[in-house]
């Protein structure tokens, strides 16, 4: 059962940062030919909030 924690957590931080990737096209995509990044305000949130999840997340494991 021991294996199943660090699993659990790559699985979950692979899920929101593939999330976070997802919105961020999504964003380019909605912006159309205009060019760059026309994200809104709630989607910058967002990014900053999951990245600080995962990055909390992997905090917990001793990475080399």
């Amino acid at each position: 059962m021991m294996y199943l924690k660090p699993l659990r957590a790559f699985v979950l931080s692979l899920l929101l940062l593939c999330t976070v990737f997802v919105t961020t096209a999504q964003a380019q995509v909605g912006g159309g030919e205009e060019g760059g990044n026309t994200q809104s305000l709630v989607q910058v949130i967002v990014q900053i909030v999951v990245t600080a999840i995962v990055l909390r997340v992997l905090s917990c494991f001793d990475l080399p």
